[in-house]
């Protein structure tokens, strides 16, 4: 599982690094954001730990409205061309 992490970051920091437009970044930066969120369940989940319980309560909302901040700002950009 861990190994799936690892390389889907790999993968997605490439895609943002390379991505044709902001919508592919702003899809890979959703992607990083879930993957950390993943990464911090499954140190919950092993380590019994109520820190990355409340890390993940934190990340998640505030990943949702990174997400949809993007948006806004993209269509606001597309209203004004």
């Amino acid at each position: 599982m861990i190994a799936a992490l690892v390389l889907s970051s790999i993968l997605a920091m490439y895609r943002c690094i390379k991505g044709p437009d902001w919508m592919d970044r702003v899809m890979t930066f959703d992607l990083l954001n879930n993957v950390s969120i993943a990464s911090a369940v499954l140190y919950a989940v092993f380590s019994n730990s109520e820190e990355a319980v409340s890390l993940i309560l934190v990340l998640a909302p505030l990943s949702f409205l990174s997400n949809t901040f993007f948006v806004f700002l993209l269509e606001r950009k597309k209203d004004l061309s």
